[in-house]
C-alpha cells in the first residue's frame, strides 16, 4: 500500500522570520521524500507557476521579473522558465552574500550555508555590491 503524495505549494526548506531561519514546508518535503513518499512540488521552481502567473497577466516570459530571495527555488525556477529575475540578497542568502552579515543568524554570527538549509551551501558567490 503506497503512502498518498505529499502535495507542497511552498517547496522553501527555510524562510527569514525577523533576524534568524525558520523552517518552511520544503523540509517536510525533504523528510517526507527521504522515507519513500511521493512528493509534489506545485510553487517554485516548477514552471506551472510561472506559466500560470504569465497566463493570469497575459504576459509572455520575456516581459516578466522574478523577484525572491531563494536561490534554488526562485532564482532557478524563473531561469527554467526564461524569465528575468532579481535575487534579493539579504534573504536566506544574506551571511553568502552580504560580508559581515547577521541576517539569518541562530547565534549573532553570520549564517552557514547548513543553518540556512540550502541546496547551494558551499559553492562560492562573488558579488559586486556597487553594480547593484
Amino acid at each position: 500500500l503506497m503512502p498518498p503524495p505529499l502535495i507542497v505549494a511552498n517547496p522553501d526548506v527555510v524562510t527569514v522570520d525577523g533576524s534568524q531561519l525558520v523552517p518552511m514546508p520544503g523540509s517536510l518535503a525533504a523528510v517526507y521524500g527521504g522515507a519513500g513518499g511521493r512528493v509534489v512540488l506545485m510553487g517554485k521552481p516548477a514552471a506551472l507557476i510561472y506559466s500560470a502567473a504569465g497566463a493570469a497577466l497575459g504576459l509572455g516570459p520575456g516581459e516578466l521579473l522574478a523577484v525572491g530571495d531563494s536561490l534554488e527555488h526562485d532564482i532557478a525556477g524563473a531561469a527554467a522558465a526564461g524569465i528575468d529575475s532579481l535575487l534579493i540578497a539579504g534573504g536566506i542568502h544574506a551571511g553568502e552574500l552580504l560580508p559581515g552579515s547577521t541576517h539569518g543568524s541562530v547565534d549573532g554570527s553570520p549564517p552557514s550555508g547548513a543553518q540556512q538549509g540550502d541546496a547551494f551551501a558551499g559553492d562560492e558567490v562573488a558579488v559586486d555590491m556597487a553594480a547593484l
